[in-house]
């Protein structure tokens, strides 16, 4: 199977100090992002993501849950977002339906 180059680590090389994610308390370049990427992704195969696990994450929009998913996206694991909004009950059901092999939440982001 042929593997594609990360997006991502294109963009860092061809864009390094243009800004990748900006938002009203930070701003982020391409190199810095693939930088955070890179080390979010090692600790998640640290802790056994691997290809294929499925992953779901109950957390709101900010820049670690955009590093954890270009993490996912480079193990080529799934991730399967969960509204945050959702009580307890509600995720562990979701979780049991895609049948995750791993759960990360707010305070778990790498």
């Amino acid at each position: 199977m042929t593997r594609l180059p990360c997006p991502l680590g294109h963009a860092a090389s061809c864009y390094a100090h243009q800004m990748a994610v900006h938002s009203p308390s930070e701003s982020t370049s391409y190199a810095q992002l693939d930088r955070d990427v890179a080390a979010i992704e090692r600790q998640l195969a640290k802790r056994g993501v691997h290809s294929g696990h499925r992953v779901a994450i109950q957390a709101p929009n900010s820049y670690k849950l955009i590093c954890t998913l270009w993490a996912l996206f480079r193990l080529r694991a799934v991730a399967c977002l969960m509204n945050p909004r959702w009580p307890a009950g509600a995720v562990q059901n979701a979780v049991d339906l895609v049948r995750a092999d791993h759960v990360l939440s707010e305070s778990s982001l790498v």
